[in-house]
This record gives structure tokens, C-alpha cells and sequence, in this order.
């Protein structure tokens, strides 16, 4: 365990007896100790279909092979594996259901029951998962060209993982379209990238340098910087050395993790709770009347604070189309660049789907990076500066890519980009827009015996036909999808933001009433429980010194 993770788990009994003692609401204690025992982020492995991730798991944790190798990608699911005493299997579905599994069934990829969106919870005894107790390792189903578990990796994945390996294989010597494809993206996010040349036992050693070379320089072309490893291994051989100090290092990475996504919120909750007792404590000697009058002014003030909201809501939601119309001409800028692409795929009867819906994913993912977080990041602070001093929040976006199983991070609002694009390809998914246009593209090549059309004129004709309807209507059902989705985010943030006020409201005004309350019970009665609170006070400062030392 972490230190500060060792520190919180001893602390918890003592800060549940003095909850229970003031009879203050602690429901957020149980959700922060599970985060603190059972933090985990993943590391997902990525690549195109048999790069040699399964084998690279199955040598990692040694013995019998585990996962399934050289499977159908269309029959595969995602395996999350870690470290447990003992090995047990469990089958996980998208609803919450979970059922126990065998390892014959993972083996054989006996796994329909998963169908469609389950994946496989492993955990096993090995030695090799046991120095990496706060990372879950994830075999995704390798992917091709327009191959749909590029989005199940990206969606699934991409808002709750420390970096993603990508394996390239050795043999393949470079990046395919589909890897690329997910590197941009990931970029989009920020996220981390450990580049595994796979199968380095395929080539002599001094091709295995220059594919290495290679491999590097086309993955910082596509980041912008170089990938933080690049390692190499050889699965047949167990020559895995290379990656198991990669993954040692993000085992180390994952420390100040723990620390934002858990320790800072016991530390925010229990700064709350200082606020409660100082307010018992009555340092500036309040009597009832000035108790009461203190209430109307905070009262009065939230009401304002209530009005001035609702009125920053309301103009950052007008502002939503002027957000969604920059998205929309970078979508369009983005599909037209892949016109003769598209239009290639059309007349060779290949499906358009893929390509399309990697296309405006990335400029979707971009747009919203772009365009609407930053409004969304005005907003917050315009609406922390109309604060009291005595309600502040944390109102930020999230400052990089990763989360917690349980997100308990104290952020009032998750980033627009983690949430928006599983949505949106849901609400418009490529294939119902593109249904009613396959019949028309298909007559246009169908034959000689039915059209008699020149090659060229025909590829225009299709050309024609991505440009002035695919394109178009793939833009509108966009768009409608965005003004959803977008309005639904801003609606979050101020309903999290009202939510957050709420509760810090609540929590004060209670210590006002049992401050009320105190001092009707005289002089010497209140100094007694007085002194109590200060004592406690004294007791949860100390806490809070503890959590926030380096």
C-alpha cells in the first residue's frame, strides 16, 4: 500500500467514532473506504488483431496459460486482470450483474454470456501481479480498420486508466491506420502511451532496433511527444523484462493518483467537518440573536447567489449554439478531408462505416475539447468568484484523464470529452444514417449489364453522393446529438454545483441550530461542551495536518 493510502485506513475508525459522536452525516466515509482499500486504474493493452497481447499476459503471470490466443476479435471480450491470493473469475455485465466464471470457459473463450459489452474480472496469485497491486491490466479484443472495439477500448476505458500499452507487433515493423487512428485520439485525452514491440524473437536483433526506431518516431510524430517507453518483448520466449519494469514504473505513478482522487477528498470532507466544530466552538462569542441574524444574511445571500446562477446557466446555454456550430465545421472540414477516401471505399463495395465514425469521434472528441470546455472552465470560475468565502467548492475541471472506479474525487463535473462520445454514437449510431443511402450507392456501381457507365463517371457519381448527403446528414444527426448532450452537461453543472452547495449549507446550518441550542443551556453547560468541541476541533486539525503533509 501507499503511505498516505496506509495513513487513511488507520485513521478511518477515529474519524467514524467522531462522526458518530456529533451525529454528523457520514455516508461519504463508506464510499472513500472502499476507494482507499480498493484503488485501482487500469492499464488496457491496445492493438490490431493477434499482436501478441494475450500471449504477453499469459507469460506475465506464468504458469498454465490463461487467455485465449488467436482468437475471432468479433468473439472476444475485455479481461480486467490483477493480483489476488487466490484465483477467482467472475463475469461482468454492463447492467451490474456479475456471475462466477471457470477458468476452462476464459480459456476457450466460452464467453457469449458476456454479450454484448461484458468483459472478465481475473484475479490470480501471481508473483508478477503482486508488486503492481494498484493496477488492473486489460486485454482488449485486437481491432482493425473500422473494427468497433476501437470505441469499446476508447469509451470504456479511456476516463478510468493510468496509460495505455499499445503492442505492435515486430513482424508489422509500423503503425496501422487503426492504431493511429487511436493514438489521435488519445492525444485528445492526454493519455499516457507505452509503446511494446511485440514478438521481437520474428527478426535479427538489428532489425529489431530499426522497427523499434521506427515505431518511436512514427508514435511522437502522431502525439506530438515521445511515448513514455518503448520496450521490447518476446512473448514465445518469456523475454517480458522490458515490460514488467514499465508497468513497476506506472505502479509508482499511480501514488499521486491515489492522493487526488482519494486522500483530497477525505481532507476536503474533514475540513468541512472543522467547519462544523469551529462554528460549535463560537469563537466569536455569538449569542442567539446574533445567531439568528447571521442566518438571514446567509440566507440572503444564497438567494442571490441562487439568482446569479441560474443567470451564468442561462447564458452559457445560449451560447451553445455558437459551440455547436465550431464543432460542426471542423466535422465537416474533417469529412470532407476523408472525401476520396470514402468515396474509394463506396465504389469498391467496402463499408464506409468505420472510417466515418472514426472520423467524427476525433472531431467530435477535438470540437468539444476545444470549443466547450473552455466555456464550461469560465463558467466554474465565474461562479466560484459570486461565493461567500464560507461556500467555496472545488469547481475545476478534472486535470487529466484518469478516475477511479468509484470517482470520489470531489469534481462537481466529469470532462465533457470522457462523456459526450459513447453518448453521441449511441444517439446516432453510423449505420441507421447511412441505411438509407447503400441501396443508391450500390445501383451506382452494380453492373455493366444494368448500367452501362464509364469507371470515372461512376466513382464521381458516388463522390457525389458521400458529399451532398452522407456527409450532410451524418453533420445534422451530429448536431441534434450535440445540442442533447451538451445542454444535458451544462444542466449537470449547475445541478452538481447546487448539489455541493447544498450539502455544505446543510452541514453549517445544523451547527448554527446545535449552537442555539448549546447556549440555551447556560453559561457553564455551554463552556463544558465548549471545550469538548475545541478538543475535537484540535483532534481533526491534527488529521488534516497529517493528509496534507508532502
Amino acid at each position: 500500500m501507499f503511505p498516505k493510502q496506509i495513513e487513511i485506513l488507520s485513521l478511518l475508525p477515529q474519524i467514524s467514532t467522531l462522526l458518530d459522536k456529533h451525529q454528523y452525516p457520514h455516508s461519504w466515509l463508506d464510499a472513500l473506504e472502499i476507494s482507499g482499500r480498493n484503488f485501482v486504474v487500469r492499464v488496457p493493452l491496445v492493438g490490431a488483431f493477434s499482436t501478441g497481447k494475450s500471449s504477453l499476459l499469459n507469460a506475465l503471470i506464468g504458469g498454465e496459460p490463461l487467455f485465449h490466443t488467436n482468437i475471432d476479435p468479433e468473439t472476444a471480450v475485455p479481461a480486467e486482470l490483477s493480483y489476488a491470493p487466490q484465483e477467482r473469475f467472475t463475469g461482468c455485465l454492463p447492467d451490474g450483474k456479475r456471475f462466477p466464471l471457470r477458468r476452462e470457459e476464459i480459456r476457450s473463450n466460452q464467453l457469449q454470456s458476456l454479450f454484448p459489452g461484458g468483459w472478465v474480472d481475473a484475479q490470480v496469485p501471481s508473483a508478477a501481479l503482486a508488486g503492481l497491486s494498484h493496477l488492473r491490466l486489460v486485454d482488449m479484443p485486437g481491432w482493425g480498420s473500422g473494427n468497433d472495439k476501437h470505441a469499446q477500448a476508447i469509451d470504456g476505458y479511456v476516463s478510468r486508466s493510468l496509460a495505455y500499452c499499445v503492442v505492435v507487433s515486430a513482424e508489422a515493423g509500423c503503425l496501422n491506420e487503426s492504431i493511429r487512428n487511436a493514438l489521435i485520439e488519445l492525444k485528445v485525452h492526454d493519455m499516457p502511451i507505452i509503446a511494446i514491440v511485440s514478438k521481437c524473437d520474428k527478426k535479427p536483433a538489428d532489425e529489431i532496433a530499426q522497427v523499434v526506431s521506427k515505431i518511436s518516431a512514427e508514435m511522437q510524430t502522431v502525439l506530438g511527444k515521445p511515448p513514455l517507453r518503448v520496450v521490447k518483448v518476446s512473448e514465445r520466449k518469456k523475454d517480458i523484462a522490458e515490460f514488467q519494469s514499465a508497468l513497476a514504473l506506472l505502479e509508482q505513478d499511480a501514488e499521486p493518483l491515489f492522493n487526488r482522487h482519494v486522500v483530497q477528498p477525505v481532507a476536503a470532507e474533514l475540513r468541512l467537518f472543522s467547519q462544523y466544530l469551529a462554528t460549535l466552538v463560537n469563537r466569536d462569542d455569538l449569542n442567539s440573536e446574533q445567531i439568528a441574524l447571521e442566518r438571514e444574511r446567509i440566507a440572503a445571500e444564497m438567494e442571490e447567489f441562487d439568482r446569479r446562477l441560474r443567470d451564468e446557466t442561462r447564458q452559457l446555454d445560449d451560447r451553445l449554439p455558437k459551440i455547436i456550430a465550431a464543432i460542426s465545421q471542423h466535422l465537416q472540414a474533417s469529412l470532407t478531408g476523408q472525401l476520396d477516401t470514402l468515396s474509394n471505399l463506396a465504389v469498391n463495395g467496402r463499408d464506409l462505416r468505420g472510417t466515418i465514425e472514426q472520423t467524427t469521434r476525433l472531431a467530435v472528441a477535438q470540437g468539444i475539447q476545444g470549443e466547450f470546455e473552455p466555456e464550461i472552465q469560465r463558467y466554474f470560475e465565474k461562479v466560484g468568484s459570486l461565493l461567500p468565502q464560507d461556500y467555496a467548492l472545488d469547481l475545476n475541471l478534472p486535470d487529466n484523464a484518469t478516475h477511479t472506479d468509484d470517482d470520489t474525487g470531489g469534481k462537481v463535473i466529469r470532462s465533457a470529452v470522457f462523456i459526450a462520445l459513447g453518448q453521441l454514437m449511441k444517439k446516432h449510431p453510423i449505420g441507421e444514417i447511412l441505411l438509407p443511402f447503400l441501396p443508391l450507392i450500390e445501383e451506382l456501381f452494380s453492373g455493366k449489364g444494368k448500367r452501362e457507365v464509364a469507371e470515372a463517371e461512376r466513382h464521381e457519381s458516388v463522390r457525389q453522393q458521400v458529399l451532398t448527403q452522407i456527409i450532410p446528414e451524418v453533420m445534422r444527426s451530429t448536431e441534434r446529438s450535440l445540442q442533447t448532450l451538451l445542454s444535458e452537461h451544462v444542466q449537470g453543472a449547475k445541478d452538481g454545483i447546487t448539489a455541493a452547495l447544498q450539502k455544505k449549507r446543510d452541514v453549517l446550518e445544523s451547527a448554527r441550530v446545535k449552537l442555539t441550542e448549546e447556549l440555551a443551556l447556560g453559561k457553564e453547560s455551554f463552556e463544558a461542551a465548549r471545550q469538548l468541541h475545541q478538543a475535537d476541533l484540535q483532534t481533526v486539525q491534527a488529521m488534516l495536518t497529517r493528509l496534507e503533509a508532502a
